[in-house]
């Protein structure tokens, strides 16, 4: 969660220089092999723990308001 937008970004060279919205934005990453896949070297992961090209992926998720 994140009070500054994803396309912002790119339009600023430091962070530093970001401005900070009004809204809250979630930034999701997803088919990505993440450490310890391959990042030092070995196999890729096992086909059935794979999200190859092209194949549908489905997901949810739930985001629950607290006070801060």
């Amino acid at each position: 969660m994140t009070s500054y937008d994803i396309n912002e970004n790119w339009k600023v060279s430091h962070k530093k220089d970001l401005i900070k919205s009004n809204g809250s934005f979630v930034h999701l990453d997803y088919r990505m092999s993440g450490v310890g896949s391959r990042s030092c070297g070995g196999d890729d992961p096992q086909t059935e723990c794979r999200i190859n090209k092209g194949e549908k992926l489905d997901f949810t998720f739930t985001i629950i308001p607290t006070k801060s």
